[in-house]
């Protein structure tokens, strides 16, 4: 295993100096997939070391840097989600994207949950991993935006807006006497409708929203955490509160009850 990792280190690592757009580790027990990736990305000028298990993952993170991992939630060994939980706490600065087949969807939850950016369904495509990974890397230093993105939320601690109070240092949210908490993503979404009542934003004006305050979701992603707004939202208070305009976007409307 140990030997099977250092050749494909020093064949990365030949490769340093030819202008890499960026470094990602894909973790991927399949072999025949794991190589037929590893190329295509190489092609568009990824540097690309393979991990075929979470052991050998773990190795790999100790011996290098990356900026993107592509983790398979169901490996040999140490699963997926254990590794991601490595992942957040000891390189909080690399991006986790989920490889995950259809059916497994309790699995990308908890992959989300722990802390991962984004994830992929197989069978995908190879300009769709390509979207996903420039979308990234465009981010820039993943810590550094985190940072600063919580200071200019808590550049106003408590902020009021009609029947709602949001309090950005433990991601609450008071409505009508109601306290609610967030996870860091939802919050930051559901505070864009907030501020917005009764505006429709579309899946195009959300993402540029959140990209431009450095969160990148893919449209996958960002169904998914507005799906788990409206039944947070609908089990806490009693309804979604984000309305879903089909073909066009969502608002914050009070009066929805769908």
């Amino acid at each position: 295993m140990m030997e099977s990792l250092n050749r494909m280190q020093r064949v990365v690592d030949t490769k340093a100096d030819e202008g890499w757009v960026g470094k990602v580790l894909l973790v991927e027990d399949d072999l025949d997939l794991a190589n037929a990736l590893a190329r295509s990305m190489e092609m568009e000028y990824y540097q690309v070391t393979v991990a075929n298990s979470g052991e050998q993952a773990i190795e790999a993170l100790e011996r290098s840097s990356f900026e993107v991992v592509l983790l398979d939630i169901l490996l040999p060994g140490i699963s997926g989600l254990e590794v991601c939980k490595t992942l957040v706490g000891r390189w909080p600065e690399v991006a986790i994207i989920m490889i995950t087949s259809l059916g497994e969807v309790d699995d990308v939850v908890d992959g989300l949950e722990i802390g991962a950016d984004d994830y992929l369904v197989k069978p995908f495509g190879l300009p769709e991993l390509s979207a996903r990974l420039h979308a990234i890397l465009r981010r820039g230093d993943r810590v550094g935006v985190k940072a600063s993105l919580a200071r200019s939320l808590g550049s106003d601690k408590v902020e009021t807006i009609g029947a709602f109070t949001l309090n950005v240092l433990d991601r609450s949210v008071t409505y009508r006497g109601k306290t609610m908490l967030f996870r860091p993503r939802e919050f930051e979404i559901l505070r864009l409708f907030i501020k917005r009542p009764g505006v429709i934003l579309t899946r195009i004006t959300v993402e540029m929203i959140l990209r431009n305050k450095g969160s990148v979701v893919s449209d996958a992603t960002l169904d998914w955490y507005i799906h788990q707004l409206r039944r947070k939202l609908k089990s806490e208070i009693g309804k979604p509160l984000i309305k879903t305009i089909y073909s066009v976007g969502w608002c914050l409307d009070e009066s929805c009850k769908d």
